[in-house]
C-alpha cells in the first residue's frame, strides 16, 4: 500500500514539476512555441518578394527604349518605342511639335496604329492636303525590330504621296543632336555641307519639310534659290539633291538615310 501511495504522489509531483517548468520557459522566451508558426511564414514571404522582382523587372523592360520614330512635317515629334513595338512616350521636337505632343493620345499604341493615328490628326492631314511633306524616320540598331519597324512605317505612308521614310541608327541620332537638329534634318545637313553650302543647324531647323523640298529643287534645276520668310539669301537655304516625291525617300534611288544601316530584303 505503502509502495502505491509513493508512486501516485511521485506522478503527482512529476505532473506539477513539468508544469512549473513549462510555465516558466514561456514566460522567459515569451511564448517560444510561436517560432515554427513565424518560420512557416518565410516562403510566403520570399514568393511575394520574388513577384516583386518580377514585376518591377517587367516594368523596366517595358519602359526602356529600343527604337525611335521621328515625324517631320512642321510639327515635329518623336516617338519612343519599347521591345514590344509600343510607344512608351511622345516628345514635340520644335515648338508646334510640342503642342501636337498635348494632343495626341498615341502612348501604350503599337507604333503603327500611333503613326496611323498622326496621320488622321486634322492638323497634320490639313498640312498634307496643303502639299506639305511628312517625313517618318526609324532609328535603331540593325535587327529584327528595326527592320520589322521600317518595313511597317513603309506600309503606313505607302498610300500618301506627300510621304516617305527613312532609317538612321544612333551614332546619326546622337550627332544631330548635338547640332540641335532632327535626325531627318542632320540628313540634309550633311549633304548640304558636301555641296559647300553655308547654311547652319539653326537656320536649317527653322525651315519646314517643303521648305527644304522648294530649295532642293531649286538648287536642281539652277535657279537661284528661294529667299525665306526672315529675307535670308538663297544661297542660305541650299540643301540636299531633291528627294523624289511620294513614299521613296531620298533621291539618288534611296529610300533611306546617308551611311544608315538598311534593312534586308
Amino acid at each position: 500500500m505503502k509502495d502505491k501511495l509513493r508512486r501516485a504522489f511521485d506522478s503527482i509531483q512529476g505532473d506539477v514539476y513539468e508544469q512549473s517548468t513549462r510555465h516558466f520557459l514561456e514566460e522567459k522566451t515569451h511564448g517560444y512555441t510561436v517560432i515554427p508558426y513565424r518560420r512557416k511564414r518565410y516562403p510566403a514571404i520570399l514568393a511575394a518578394a520574388a513577384c516583386f522582382l518580377l514585376m518591377l523587372g517587367g516594368y523596366w523592360l517595358y519602359f526602356i527604349p529600343t527604337a525611335q520614330i521621328s515625324i517631320e512635317i512642321n510639327p515635329s515629334i518623336q516617338l519612343d518605342i519599347n521591345r514590344f513595338d509600343r510607344i512608351i512616350s511622345v516628345e514635340g521636337l520644335n515648338e508646334d511639335g510640342e503642342r501636337l505632343a498635348k494632343q495626341l493620345e498615341i502612348q501604350f499604341l503599337e507604333y503603327n496604329e500611333g503613326i496611323s493615328r498622326v496621320m488622321q490628326n486634322q492638323e497634320i492631314a490639313a498640312l498634307l492636303s496643303d502639299n506639305e511633306i511628312l517625313s517618318i524616320g526609324v532609328i535603331g540598331d540593325l535587327g529584327m525590330q528595326y527592320e520589322r519597324i521600317l518595313s511597317g512605317v513603309a506600309q503606313c505612308t505607302a498610300q500618301q504621296p506627300n510621304a516617305d521614310c527613312y532609317g538612321a541608327n544612333w551614332e546619326q541620332a546622337e550627332a544631330a543632336g548635338e547640332l540641335g537638329i532632327s535626325c531627318g534634318k542632320y540628313r540634309y545637313y550633311l549633304e548640304l555641307v558636301e555641296l559647300g553650302s553655308e547654311i547652319t543647324p539653326e537656320q536649317l531647323q527653322g525651315m519646314s519639310m517643303r521648305e527644304i523640298r522648294d530649295s532642293i529643287a531649286a538648287l536642281e534645276s539652277g535657279q537661284s534659290q528661294p529667299q525665306s520668310a526672315e529675307g535670308d539669301q538663297g544661297s542660305q537655304n541650299q540643301l540636299f539633291p531633291h528627294q523624289g516625291h511620294g513614299h521613296g525617300g531620298m533621291g539618288k534611288g534611296h529610300r533611306y538615310a546617308n551611311n544608315a544601316p538598311q534593312p534586308q530584303g
